[in-house]
């Protein structure tokens, strides 16, 4: 989780003493409510790193089952663009497009647009599980740490160290990777740093060309609900096979 649009209006704004406001803007609630409404009572959440929560949450939420600490999970996020002010500080920043098209890997590349998006995934040990749409070969994080260019910039090393780090935990030959689902936003720091970062470890000894792409060219950014989707994100690598009979 990581901005809060509604939150001036409901603590600042056209006051109402209900006791609500707190209820419904404290970002340590939000994952309670939704556990309070569904009775569950194992550990119970937030996540915010920005837009790799959604799989940091989820890598979270691998580790917690094969750790024994819970059964099931339950991931979700969601990107709701309530106030235009938060769209004029990306704006400002220097990230978003003028034309509404987030053109990723492309050298007319000039940012990405914001959007909106709710998801919710269900997770559980495949021996207890009644329909298997997908399983979770693997998955590992890290941090960036400090850079020189600034926080905003991702890291060419930290990404190539995460991907080493990951098949070699997973014990699966990058050469035999035959498409990678990239986190790209169409931005002119980012897509290069990524691009480079995944042609290093991925295209060494390979037979076959290496396919990539990213579902945000047709979606477009919905910041922290969007690992999810892209399955990828700098910080966070989830290795992902997909039971095409249960599709």
């Amino acid at each position: 989780m990581c901005l809060f649009n509604s939150e001036t209006f409901l603590l600042y704004g056209k006051l109402q003493i209900n006791g609500f406001g707190i209820t419904s803007s404290s970002r340590d609630m939000t994952a309670q409510n939704i556990s309070f409404w569904f009775g569950v009572t194992r550990p119970s959440y937030n996540v915010d790193t920005a837009c790799s929560s959604s799989l940091y949450a989820m890598e979270h939420a691998y580790r917690a089952i094969r750790s024994g600490q819970c059964d099931y999970a339950i991931v979700g996020g969601s990107n709701l663009c309530l106030h235009p002010y938060v769209s004029l500080q990306f704006n400002r920043l220097g990230v978003l497009n003028q034309d509404g098209r987030c053109k990723v890997f492309d050298e007319d590349a000039n940012g990405y647009t914001r959007s909106e998006n709710i998801f919710v995934v269900f997770l559980q040990k495949a021996k207890t599980a009644k329909r298997i749409y997908a399983t979770i070969i693997h998955a590992k994080a890290n941090c960036d740490g400090y850079k020189d260019e600034g926080i905003t910039f991702p890291s060419n090393l930290m990404q190539r160290t995460l991907l080493k780090a990951f098949y070699e935990g997973c014990g699966v030959s990058t050469s035999c990777i035959s498409y990678v689902e990239a986190h790209g936003t169409g931005t002119k720091v980012g897509d290069p740093v990524e691009l480079n970062a995944i042609d290093s470890i991925f295209t060494k000894n390979r037979a076959n060309p290496l396919k990539f792409g990213c579902i945000k060219s047709n979606l477009v950014h919905i910041k922290p609900a969007s690992d999810i989707i892209d399955g990828v994100s700098p910080n966070t690598a989830i290795l992902t096979l997909i039971d095409q009979a249960n599709k």
